[in-house]
């Protein structure tokens, strides 16, 4: 059975991509006309951007670990039972519950856990992209397009 599991990932970059356009656009053709560039506004919209991302990914994390649950106990039902009889490690802030699965070598050669992987992977590096990239825009919409 083929597991349907498809992320939103392209919309979020999408929607990333428009912000940063229109970030240097109106700095570009707005604020760099009137030497008004705001560090608050900037900041008003970076944080809610951030909020805003941390819900995507937990959002998308959650799809994912249903979908995993739901492949593993349709194909592999003794793994899955292993795995919730095993005890919780509290104190390994490493683990990301059934997502710690697709480490599992057992799975590597089964293409619908390694699409899930690719997924899982795909939203956890737009999450550190979007992190990164935002103050980074801040620097380079600062010092480079507005001086």
């Amino acid at each position: 059975m083929e597991n349907n599991f498809k992320s939103h990932i392209n919309i979020y970059w999408s929607v990333f991509f428009l912000l940063v356009f229109a970030v240097i656009t109106i700095s570009y053709f707005v604020i760099k006309d009137t030497k008004n560039f705001s560090f608050e506004f900037y900041f008003l919209m970076m944080i809610p951007l951030w909020v805003a991302v941390l819900g995507a990914n937990g959002y998308e994390t959650k799809r994912i670990k249903i979908s995993v649950r739901e492949y593993l106990s349709q194909h592999y039902p003794n793994k899955i039972k292993e795995f919730d009889e095993k005890p919780v490690d509290l104190l390994n802030s490493d683990t990301e519950d059934i997502l710690d699965l697709f480490k599992d070598n057992y799975f590597h050669t089964d293409p619908v856990m390694n699409k899930l992987s690719i997924e899982a992977n795909k939203i956890t590096n737009f999450m550190y992209t979007v992190f990164i990239a935002m103050p980074i825009l801040l620097i380079t919409t600062y010092f480079l397009i507005l001086k």
